[in-house]
């Protein structure tokens, strides 16, 4: 459930805030190996490892309640300096076994300069948390001690109409994460009883990179834009541990849309994607369990390749014939258009001896007709 509430105070400063909340209760029983439970870094290709432990839980209630109340000021300094201050406080409540709750206080502020009618810059600074998934705190899927992920994110950009119609934004970001929830094998009494810890918050992490968008806007006949994003996304899962690439760190990410109207109701667009291949941890070799008749994969570097690049292009064609007090839209939409199937991730025989990728979807052409009354 989300409230809402504004109030301008004048022409200059205006308010702003809210709450918010969300409860989801579940009731779990499972038998289940914990290296089923998959986290970020850790591998997939093998399925459970047949000689982990299996636990097994009785019926139980799991709750996360998590409310949230924000707010935040926007103060125009000068007539064309305006700054945005606020704040946001969130409660992180889990329970009813081993209760525990958390707090977390995140300022931030942001700012935009128009320094003349084509030109503006714009910048900003906050904290930010993310609290723990509803398994993450709760034995024996997670550990109940463990407190929410938090970032300090800052952005600089810049916003220009070097002539009519045409838009371009240029925006660099850095973020800074640290109490990242990831695995341990330290143990823990709790209640008299010894067992191990799980999970832990000792993951610290770091995001950056530039945005560049240049948007031709719309005329009688013709839209457009292009979107490019360079990345990087890194971690350290532990102290003293090399850092290495998020699952899905793209260096690379580039967008262009276009659409015509060619008249009589015809119109033609496209879209054209190109991204760099996510990272993927290579098997360099594997060893034989006998008493499971069983392969278990070595691990190279985590995440220290990458699968190909993936690009798809997607075409749409329209007519549209208007009536009176309604219109009917004929389109074609081909997905995947010259059929360059993704590369998706990697998959091995049952001993790690053979490499493949497995691929993503052919060519998806689609006809279809819509009314609009």
């Amino acid at each position: 459930m989300r409230s809402t509430a504004a109030w301008e105070a004048s022409d200059r400063v205006a308010f702003a805030g809210g709450l918010d909340f969300v409860n989801r209760r579940a009731q779990v029983s499972a038998v289940f190996r914990q290296s089923f439970l998959f986290r970020e870094g850790e591998f997939n290709n093998q399925g459970p490892r047949p000689d982990d432990e299996v636990f097994r839980t009785s019926p139980a209630l799991y709750n996360r309640f998590t409310p949230g109340i924000w707010g935040e000021a926007r103060i125009g300094l000068l007539p064309n300096l305006s700054i945005t201050p606020g704040a946001r406080l969130d409660l992180y409540r889990f329970g009813p076994a081993e209760p525990h709750t958390n707090w977390t206080f995140t300022p931030r502020i942001t700012a935009r300069w128009e320094t003349s009618e084509t030109l503006a810059l714009k910048a900003g600074i906050g904290l930010y948390s993310e609290g723990a998934r509803n398994g993450d705190a709760a034995y024996p899927f997670g550990n109940p001690a463990v407190v929410p992920e938090r970032a300090w994110q800052a952005t600089l950009g810049v916003e220009t109409r070097p002539t009519p119609g045409v838009f371009v934004s240029a925006e660099g970001f850095y973020k800074r994460l640290y109490n990242l929830i990831v695995r341990t094998d330290a143990v823990e009494t709790v209640g008299g009883v010894t067992r191990q810890q799980i999970l832990d918050n000792a993951g610290t992490g770091r995001v950056f990179g530039l945005e560049l968008l240049v948007r031709k806007e719309l005329t009688e006949r013709f839209f457009g834009w292009i979107a490019y994003t360079f990345s990087r996304s890194d971690r350290i899962d532990r102290p003293g541990e090399a850092r290495r690439l998020f699952d899905f760190d793209q260096t690379h990410n580039l967008t262009a849309i276009a659409s015509y109207k060619l008249g009589g109701g015809w119109q033609v667009g496209g879209r054209l994607r190109i991204i760099s291949g996510n990272p993927d941890t290579p098997v360099v070799g594997a060893r034989y369990l006998a008493n499971f008749d069983a392969y278990l994969p070595i691990y190279g570097a985590t995440n220290s390749l990458r699968v190909p690049a993936f690009h798809q292009l997607d075409v749409r064609v329209d007519k549209t014939w208007t009536f009176d007090g309604w219109m009917l839209d004929l389109y074609l939409d081909v997905l995947n258009a010259y059929n360059h199937r993704a590369l998706e991730g990697s998959v091995y025989s049952y001993d790690f001896s053979q490499h493949a990728y497995f691929e993503g979807l052919p060519v998806i052409p689609t006809l279809g007709l819509k009314g609009s009354f």
